[in-house]
């Protein structure tokens, strides 16, 4: 995960892993030695947990920590206000299973791709989605105001969902609730800015936490991360309210994906603005540069015109693809028709093309040889004179301007 991004991850209580770990051994043994064929056992069914639906590798997907049944946690009540200023406390939702996180109201970064994630795990949900509330406490209290968490809603197209929650309080109310749920926020006073943990707590009908994971652990699928929230919260649900949760998880642990020297995944998306359709097989021949970036990710469109500069450059010689992952269907509409970049800009809708290239943050970019072979893989944003050198490293006699 790149240094830039507001959200970081934190270490897990130390409760969550008493008797968690013999759970986790059973699972891991299991995997090793079972017989060619076997099922792959799910993290829950192991540790007696919630969660027999999540393979092992959706679990890992989230970081995704499950309390044994007889280890009750009482999830910290508060009393602070919604994104329409009216009251609201964590109790009012007992009956209904809570995905409670930390959001920045400020945020454009991870805490938007998160709130795609919500938006497909709506959908996964089906009619179970009206016994699961997504609550989100505000992370910035530079911006308290519920007027702030209502426009951060709007914008990522949460609004509209009858069980979406954003609570705000003062600073000193959302200081007492960071630290009821043992979460960090780390304040920059002078730049009015935020790092905070990027926990996700499961808790029960009961009011009882049965889980902890985070939202930044593993690649940047929304469909597959929607897929484990959902999942999750549908198995905490009574029987009765369950339904067969949609969408599709990441399967059996994989060491597959985006490796140097291996042929690089193949994709065919359409392009942001036209709607036209470019695949990989079709770029071969030339040397490739593909570009994983998000709209809501200030660094990758900070980097954008350094990538063009040196498209320019090269004069044609190499191919430049931007792959806009999990972005709001608006936003990254909008952001394509004001970029002034010229190469491709691609849309990879639920994040399944950056999985299979086991991207964990943006930007990432990576060289493809004319055979389709990945070459070399960045994290983080270029600039022009550092992909110049790795494209003349790769590719020896290609100069820019020849």
């Amino acid at each position: 995960m790149p240094a830039e991004t507001a959200v970081r991850r934190r270490p897990r209580r130390q409760l969550l892993f008493v008797g968690l770990g013999v759970a986790l051994a059973v699972v891991l043994a299991a995997l090793l030695f079972a017989p060619p064929g076997a099922p792959s056992p799910s993290l829950g069914a192991a540790s007696g947990g919630p969660a027999p639906g999540i393979s092992l590798a959706d679990a890992n997907l989230v970081d995704l920590n499950v309390l044994p049944a007889g280890q009750p946690l009482i999830a910290p009540d508060f009393h602070l206000v919604d994104q329409y200023g009216r009251p609201t406390s964590l109790s009012q939702f007992r009956g209904r299973v809570v995905i409670w996180s930390l959001n920045d109201d400020r945020c454009t970064d991870l805490c938007a791709l998160y709130a795609q994630d919500i938006v497909a795990a709506e959908r996964d949900l089906g009619a179970a989605a009206r016994h699961v509330v997504f609550l989100a406490v505000n992370a910035n209290p530079f911006y308290p105001a519920p007027a702030s968490l209502r426009a951060w809603s709007v914008r990522n197209d949460l609004e509209h969902f009858h069980n979406w929650v954003y609570v705000t309080g003062t600073p000193g109310q959302l200081r007492a609730t960071w630290s009821a749920y043992h979460v960090t926020v780390e304040l920059n006073r002078k730049a009015r800015t935020v790092v905070h943990d990027a926990t996700l707590e499961f808790i029960a009908p009961s009011g009882r936490t049965r889980a902890i994971g985070d939202f930044t652990t593993g690649p940047i699928s929304t469909a597959y991360y929607a897929h484990t929230l959902a999942t999750m919260a549908d198995d905490l649900l009574p029987p009765a309210e369950r339904v067969r949760v949609g969408g599709t998880g990441v399967g059996s642990p994989t060491t597959s994906g985006a490796t140097l020297g291996q042929s690089a995944p193949g994709f065919s998306l359409r392009q942001l603005g036209t709607g036209a359709t470019r695949s990989l097989a079709a770029l071969e021949g030339k040397p490739l540069v593909v570009n994983f970036w998000a709209s809501t990710c200030s660094v990758c469109t900070q980097e954008m015109p350094a990538l063009q500069r040196v498209d320019n450059s090269f004069g044609g010689r190499v191919d430049f693809v931007g792959v806009d992952v999990a972005d709001p269907r608006q936003a990254a509409a909008s952001f394509a028709r004001r970029a002034g970049v010229r190469y491709p800009l691609l849309a990879d809708r639920n994040g399944t093309v950056a999985s299979s290239y086991r991207v964990d943050g943006l930007p990432v970019t990576f060289i493809v040889g004319r055979h389709g072979t990945i070459l070399a893989r960045h994290e983080g944003a270029l600039t022009v004179n550092e992909l110049t050198a790795v494209l003349q490293l790769d590719f020896p006699g290609l100069a820019p301007g020849h």
